[in-house]
């Protein structure tokens, strides 16, 4: 008759054979945990919906994509209950979203969300480095000197923060409008200044160290009739971004009296400037664009530009 090896002894024969050195039959691998369902309402789940790329998504494209999803789904709509809630994670993505968000648009709305995720992950004592050095780009990029120094003297940047001393004159912030800030000679100030668009204004995107813009200058200078109706009618604005250019500029203003750089104070202050890329033009008639140039081609863009300035009497 077969001998019954009770079932509490079968369940202790691996291990009992393991003690004494004999290998063990392969065990099953251990179900892998599944992560916990986020509620789509929540910050979590709401940032999740937006961060996940759609099929064919190309990646140059998700910028924009991830900028306009937030403006429509997300800004104004995180509170501090949900910043309260939110797990360190999800908090540093929603950063990071909001951030791309900000970066992209050129624009001071995401900025008081930006500031309360910061202020609780620097509640909760867990800042990555590049974070603070994002918020401190954009306190740069709006002209907020003072709270990017702030920070920088808090949270020190890699890369040693110098910005300008800036003055503000009430009269200009309470005028809106076309605005400028304009260098000092030693470029350690900026102070804020209206700009007039009545008639022709060629406004020219450039930054100082790049060789399209000075390529588009010399294709002005080089050409009578672009020289003349250019002259006393162009103006060349730096990115509302957050590289400042302060010597360099400065440097440049010197050489080149007649044609100064200037650093836009808000990109809202110019509705017509839809690309901030170097060497794009955007003619002006009394404020209203009228011709956007992004390239300096002889037989095309500039054969447009000439046809274009006798309808505006030039």
């Amino acid at each position: 008759m077969a001998t019954r090896i009770p079932a509490l002894l079968l369940l202790l024969l691996p291990a009992l054979a393991a003690a004494q050195g004999q290998p063990q039959p392969p065990q099953p691998p251990p179900a892998a945990k599944k992560p916990p369902k986020l509620d789509p309402a929540s910050l979590c789940g709401r940032a999740e919906s937006i961060l996940a790329d759609p099929a064919g998504f190309e990646p140059s494209a998700r910028p924009a994509y991830l900028s306009e999803r937030y403006f429509r789904e997300l800004a104004g709509r995180i509170s501090e209950r949900d910043v309260r809630e939110c797990p360190q994670l999800c908090l540093e993505e929603v950063f990071g979203l909001v951030k791309e968000a900000a970066a992209y648009s050129r624009r001071a709305e995401p900025l008081p969300e930006l500031e309360r995720l910061f202020r609780e992950m620097e509640k909760r004592g867990r800042i990555p480095g590049l974070h603070s050095e994002e918020l401190i780009d954009r306190y740069v990029a709006l002209r907020m000197f003072e709270k990017a120094a702030a920070l920088a003297a808090r949270r020190p940047p890699q890369r040693p923060l110098r910005v300008p001393a800036l003055v503000l004159p009430a009269p200009v912030l309470a005028k809106g409008g076309a605005r400028v800030l304009s260098f000092s000679v030693d470029g350690k100030t900026l102070t804020l200044e209206n700009v007039s668009l009545a008639g022709v204004r060629f406004v020219l995107v450039a930054r100082p160290n790049c060789e399209f813009t000075r390529a588009a200058l010399k294709t002005v200078a080089a050409d009578a009739r672009l020289r003349k109706a250019f002259d006393g009618r162009l103006l060349l604005l730096l990115p509302p971004d957050e590289e400042l250019f302060l010597e360099e500029s400065a440097r440049w203003n010197r050489a080149r009296p007649d044609t100064p750089l200037h650093h836009v104070y808000r990109a809202a202050d110019w509705p017509q400037v839809d690309e901030w890329a170097s060497s794009f033009l955007y003619v002006l008639s009394d404020g209203k664009l009228v011709l956007k140039l992004d390239g300096w081609a002889p037989g095309r863009d500039v054969a447009k530009l000439k046809k274009m300035l006798a309808p505006l009497g030039l």
